[in-house]
């Protein structure tokens, strides 16, 4: 018996995807079906809309604002949907604040800061990742008989 049956058949019910792109707006696209044909997948119907919107901001400022390869980490479980984007830009992302003028940018990172729960930024050394967390429950996860695709 693989992993994946193991952890179904012991509750745990957290899914994972991880995908490099390249630092292309071309792959804001890409990231953006990605998560929508994860989170529909598990069964987050609910909530695609909303972390598909925060991925094509977050996606978008790491080709726009750092370097290299852009890393995209999709995590569902424990009622929560995690969203990490890691790029070699080694800046930090700061938020704009409403009625500071008309900055011009800053202002997907309100967005995001709108559809999650929570949301940080971390860096190390030149990697900088932001990531956010949305409360979410996939449908059917009471099911007794539900088995996964």
């Amino acid at each position: 018996m693989d992993d994946s049956a193991l952890a179904w058949e012991s509750g745990a019910t957290e899914r994972h995807a991880s995908r490099v792109f390249s630092s292309d707006t071309v792959e804001v696209v890409r990231a953006r079906r990605m998560v929508q044909a994860h989170l529909r997948a598990w069964g987050y119907d609910d909530d695609v809309d909303a972390v598909t919107l925060a991925v094509s901001e977050l996606v978008t400022n790491a080709v726009v604002h750092g370097r290299g390869p852009v890393e995209l980490t999709l995590t569902a479980g424990d009622g929560a949907i995690r969203v990490a984007v890691t790029d070699q830009g080694g800046g930090r992302p700061r938020l704009v604040q409403a009625g500071t003028g008309m900055h011009s940018g800053g202002w997907g990172l309100r967005l995001v800061d709108e559809l999650a729960d929570e949301w940080a930024s971390v860096q190390e050394g030149s990697r900088t990742s932001v990531w956010m967390q949305r409360r979410a429950a996939a449908r059917g996860r009471d099911e007794p008989n539900r088995h996964p695709t």
